[in-house]
């Protein structure tokens, strides 16, 4: 599939305007992260982390729903997804990584420094 989606991509906009980032992230801390994150019942759009004032139950900040966890972030659930990610996106990754530069980023940081490492690595 990584075969196919990089020759597409590369047809459709250039090889130049493709950007692969990978987020290296340790499981314990990224399972942490999956523990805390919660969404608002009217609408996946709406991420939270846990924390104060932010939990289950409340009201949504930005909508007029719920706060609750989301099914996919189920422990059983997400261990589930983190093997299909190992046997599936991992491989695919590495052949990426023979054609064309994959940007990793330490995901072990702030989520916020996080995102300031992509923006300013995708410029």
């Amino acid at each position: 599939e990584a075969e196919h989606l990089y020759d597409m991509l590369s047809q459709k906009i250039g090889k130049e305007h493709i950007k692969i980032i990978n987020l290296n992230i340790n499981e314990e801390k990224l399972i942490d992260r999956i523990d805390k994150r919660i969404i608002c019942s009217n609408g996946a759009d709406h991420v939270f982390i846990r924390g104060e004032g932010i939990r289950e139950g409340a009201p949504c900040p930005q909508g007029d729903g719920m706060l609750k966890k989301r099914h996919l972030d189920d422990p059983e659930i997400f261990k589930v997804r983190l093997n299909q990610y190992k046997q599936e996106t991992v491989p695919g990754l590495d052949y990426l990584r023979t054609k064309h530069k994959v940007i990793d980023i330490d995901g072990d940081q702030s989520i916020e420094k996080v995102q300031v490492d992509i923006l300013e690595k995708v410029k």
